[in-house]
């Protein structure tokens, strides 16, 4: 997904500097949000809790203030048990829209030419089926 790549690596620095360490790609996960909580994407908390030194809700609002504070397409966020809901502002998506409106054909794969077989079994329908029919359907 797009906004989870350009999300990932601008979370990272932001992290990075403000921690003072380094962090791997795998540290930053990202989720689809529950239908039951407002926002478009969700950051895992857990994986930095021991970096912060503090506990998964105080790290996600810390972390959910420094995105909204930095990042510009973060429009709000909302921090529940370890779990950073983030929302995405409108203007990203319109942008999104617009370059694959751009796009000639988007969504259209070039047709191939190939050749499909098809089988089908015909059992004589004189005879009872049995498990034999069967393995060789």
């Amino acid at each position: 997904m797009k906004l989870e790549n350009d999300l990932l690596q601008a979370v990272k620095k932001l992290l990075e500097r403000h921690y003072e360490t380094t962090l791997a790609d795998e540290m930053i996960q990202f989720q689809k949000t529950r239908p039951d909580f407002e926002g478009d994407l969700t950051l895992v908390v857990f994986p930095l809790v021991k970096m912060a030194r503090k506990s998964p809700v105080q790290t996600g609002e810390e972390i959910g203030q420094l995105l909204k504070d930095n990042i510009e397409i973060i429009e709000d966020y909302n921090a529940v048990q370890g779990f950073l809901n983030l929302v995405v502002k409108s203007k990203y998506w319109l942008e999104e829209l617009n370059d694959v409106l751009t796009v000639p054909n988007f969504g259209h794969a070039p047709a191939k030419v190939s050749r499909i077989m098809v089988e089908y079994s015909s059992p004589n329908t004189n005879k009872p089926l049995h498990l034999g029919h069967l393995r060789n359907n």
